[in-house]
């Protein structure tokens, strides 16, 4: 087309028809009317300008699915009908679920009545989460004393009196918002339980105590105790507690530092023993007041005794004119003869 002219090689081709914006429109209230009736909630001026972006497929698909769960959502009940092929299997499976685990568990209390654990529920979840284990095992007579009467003073008074459980410290515990669990109970937590804190752990806990406490010495739970108890991240035992916080053995622990020890375990990531807060220095003066009055806490343990040396045999440095004489020695009697014995056991006449 130049200057207004039309081009003769041209043709120009047919115009279409004007083309009606009816069936969008129509789409659009039937969309709409169609999410009206699938959700049955009014729609806002927002939803409704979104509908005409929406295909229709989409909305036929949406009324088929609510055809479907319609029912079920406005009658609750046939839930029930639809689950309950599946409820009994379940139900089995959890059943045969507990009782393996109860099995593993009794098995478990057995066999730790003479094998020492080889670790706990706590340090397995602090090893698959990539903290290293610092564990030492050690037998109770090669703890101090003075740590044994600490943690049972300071965790547990009534430690040689009940039979796993301690009710009234357990009520008492439920009163004031704190923990009320016996050393035994602590045991069957950090070898079997979970860490977290629930009614249904809670239930557990009291059933293995008096399991294990049935089965178990009270000298055989102080020793796992003292042997899987956490002073630290990653620190377990009093060997490796000991060693970490004050450079020597579990049985070299004065009265002082088995009462700061002690008072760690409630809380043995935030006190440390070796250098202790002014709070921890409190609690642990408390404790040794505690533990001098405390004749009897460890009387269902056995103490070990401690072994005494001998003193040395003393020679006598005096000259041997001024020595005592040795006392005389009477004859010294022959062994008799065969006929003699002959004669005693077989007398004649």
């Amino acid at each position: 087309m130049n200057g207004g002219q039309v081009d003769e090689g041209v043709q120009p081709g047919p115009v279409p028809p004007a083309q009606s914006d009816a069936p969008a429109k129509a789409v659009s209230a039937r969309s709409s009317r169609s999410f009206a009736a699938l959700s049955g909630w009014p729609l806002n001026d927002a939803l409704a300008r979104l509908t005409p972006a929406i295909p229709p497929a989409w909305w036929s698909s949406a009324c088929a699915a609510r055809r479907r769960v319609g029912p079920l959502l406005s009658n609750p009940g046939q839930w029930a009908g639809l689950a309950r092929p599946y409820l009994r299997p379940a139900l089995l499976g959890a059943a045969w679920l507990a009782a393996a685990l109860g099995l593993i568990v009794l098995t478990l209390a057995v066999l730790y009545r003479w094998v020492n654990p080889p670790l706990s529920t706590l340090m397995l979840g602090q090893s698959v989460a990539g903290t290293e284990i610092e564990r030492r095992w050690v037998p109770l007579e090669r703890i101090s004393p003075n740590l044994m009467r600490a943690v049972v003073v300071s965790e547990d008074g009534t430690f040689c009196s009940h039979n796993g459980v301690d009710w009234h410290a357990i009520r008492d515990a439920v009163e004031d918002g704190r923990g009320g669990s016996t050393i035994t109970m602590q045991v069957v937590k950090n070898l079997f339980l979970w860490p977290s804190r629930s009614y249904v752990r809670k239930a557990i806990e009291i059933g293995l105590a008096y399991l294990v406490d049935a089965l178990w010495p009270k000298r055989r739970i102080l020793e796992i105790y003292l042997n899987i108890a956490e002073w630290g991240d990653g620190v377990f035992g009093a060997e490796a507690a000991a060693r970490t916080h004050f450079g020597k053995s579990a049985s070299r622990l004065t009265a002082g530092e088995a009462a700061l020890m002690a008072v760690a375990l409630p809380s043995p990531i935030e006190r440390a023993p070796g250098v202790p807060g002014a709070g921890t220095d409190r609690l642990a003066q408390r404790l040794l007041a505690r533990m001098a009055a405390s004749g009897g806490a460890l009387s269902c343990v056995g103490m070990p005794r401690r072994h005494e040396a001998r003193p040395p045999h003393r020679r006598d440095a005096r000259p041997a004119a001024h020595r005592p004489a040795p006392k005389p020695q009477g004859p010294a009697q022959e062994e008799p003869t065969q006929k003699e014995k002959w004669e005693y056991l077989f007398p004649e006449g």
